[in-house]
């Protein structure tokens, strides 16, 4: 199998031909990950029942989580995540960054309140592949595609959140998750103090799991000059090849119905 050079692949390997490389090797990965996050039973057999953080501390999702936070990746999620704890006076079982189509379908299920983040495809998608170039443009747009579709499938009992409201004021949607689910979470209170503390904790995160390299969180950025500038070339290049590209079309249609569905 012929390498494909990174950030410019489009066809995801097929599932069963002879992995050659290390890079073959994480995108199989990916793609049999992501079957299995699509399937409620499976992934709640195998993976989203006993997620673990970097610090083993539980993640993981079950009939007890108070909240689900959840979303694409580079979607805020660790912003999100990370704030509404810091706020909080009492302890709250929640549920994160398991990225998973099936933990939206699970939470709908069993009335378990559930905050989701819609970005747009082409800088979320462009964001991954930033620093996971191997998976491919096409398998990254259909993770997005496969998890967004799961999310209008549990619409209205998700809490759809836009990116950029997630970014600007975390306190006004913890606000409305409370309205919509009768909760009484302690609201963010956006203050400069607490907005840098926040940020702080997401950037030692992601330091932990990825390294040195910074990410982007809208408004309330850490994102490196040089991290940045690859997501940017990849908005570049995906824009210039997406009209032949149907996933690409599909995923931003998909965006603009689930955003219509955002409450805030």
């Amino acid at each position: 199998m012929s390498a494909q050079p990174a950030h410019t692949t489009t066809q995801a390997s097929a599932p069963f031909a002879p992995v050659r490389s290390m890079q073959g090797i994480k995108r199989l990965r990916w793609e049999v990950t992501s079957r299995v996050k699509s399937s409620p039973s499976l992934y709640m057999t195998l993976i989203g029942s006993r997620s673990r953080d970097l610090k083993g501390n539980f993640r993981g999702l079950n009939r007890q989580t108070e909240l689900l936070i959840d979303a694409f990746p580079r979607s805020a999620n660790t912003y999100a995540t990370y704030g509404f704890l810091y706020c909080q006076t009492q302890p709250v079982r929640v549920s994160h960054h398991l990225h998973a189509p099936a933990a939206m379908l699970f939470a709908a299920k069993h009335g378990i309140p559930a905050l989701t983040i819609i970005r747009d495809p082409l800088n979320a998608c462009a964001s991954v592949l930033a620093y996971l170039p191997n998976y491919g443009i096409e398998q990254t747009f259909r993770d997005y595609i496969s998890y967004y579709d799961a999310v209008s499938r549990s619409v209205p009992h998700v809490f759809v959140a836009k990116f950029e409201s997630v970014t600007a004021d975390l306190g006004k949607v913890i606000e409305a998750v409370n309205m919509k689910y009768d909760k009484s979470f302690t609201v963010f209170s956006n203050s400069p103090e607490d907005v840098e503390a926040v940020r702080a904790k997401t950037k030692e995160i992601i330091t932990a799991k990825f390294g040195d390299a910074a990410f982007d969180t809208g408004r309330n950025s850490v994102q490196s000059e040089a991290s940045m500038g690859i997501k940017n070339k990849l908005v570049a290049h995906i824009e210039a090849l997406q009209s032949g590209l149907s996933v690409v079309q599909e995923a931003k249609a998909l965006y603009a119905e689930i955003k219509n569905c955002a409450t805030i």
